[in-house]
């Protein structure tokens, strides 16, 4: 019941704020239940994850996700201004609001994609288009913003996060096998390929 009224009370809030204090999003989640709906709709992003992924595929894994809105639109109006995805997440401004950072379990935000109703106001599921393997120096930045640079409906992930700490942190354990090491990136990999609505991804 305390927990209803927190949450009407938050939404009636929201909703005499400003009509630009959430842009489009609409109210930041109250509840998890919330967070993963935003998660499923594409408007909460994955930005890390930590935990200890030994064991993941089999159910045993427990690994968090740091979620956050990013402000995509930045990153594909001038992509040389934020050519790596650290600069993304620093330029998010939502990032840094704690109504807006959630910590959710990866394996339950992956589940949650599966039975959330798909609409047309919702986010539909896309797979990744390619993956660019790089040594310094060879022009990948290059490329990748050119890639950024055609518009909003192109999302490019410049050396983020989250896929590169289940490589490294799986690396780190005796435990972890290269089933789990899969079956997290594979998830990871389908969080971050949800476009937000009405925001020309695809």
């Amino acid at each position: 019941h305390r927990e209803a009224s927190e949450r009407r009370r938050r939404k009636e809030a929201a909703a005499r704020a400003p009509a630009d204090a959430f842009g489009d999003l609409g109210p930041p989640p109250v509840t998890e239940a919330d967070a993963l709906d935003y998660v499923a709709r594409g408007i909460l992003n994955l930005v890390e994850i930590h935990g200890t992924p030994a064991g993941y595929a089999s159910g045993r894994g427990r690994v968090r996700g740091t979620f956050c809105p990013l402000a995509f639109e930045k990153h594909s109006a001038d992509p040389s201004r934020l050519p790596m995805f650290r600069d993304l997440v620093a330029q998010s401004p939502l990032c840094r609001d704690s109504r807006w950072k959630r910590t959710l379990d990866v394996r339950v935000a992956a589940l949650h994609l599966e039975s959330f109703p798909e609409s047309p106001e919702s986010a539909s599921m896309y797979p990744p288009a390619g993956f660019v393997f790089h040594e310094s120096r060879c022009g990948s930045t290059l490329a990748a913003n050119s890639l950024a640079a055609a518009g909003p409906h192109v999302r490019v992930y410049s050396e983020s996060a989250p896929p590169i700490a289940v490589l490294r942190e799986c690396s780190k354990w005796d435990s972890c096998h290269r089933d789990d090491a899969v079956a997290l990136f594979r998830d990871v990999v389908r969080l971050m390929s949800r476009p937000r609505p009405g925001a020309g991804d695809s």
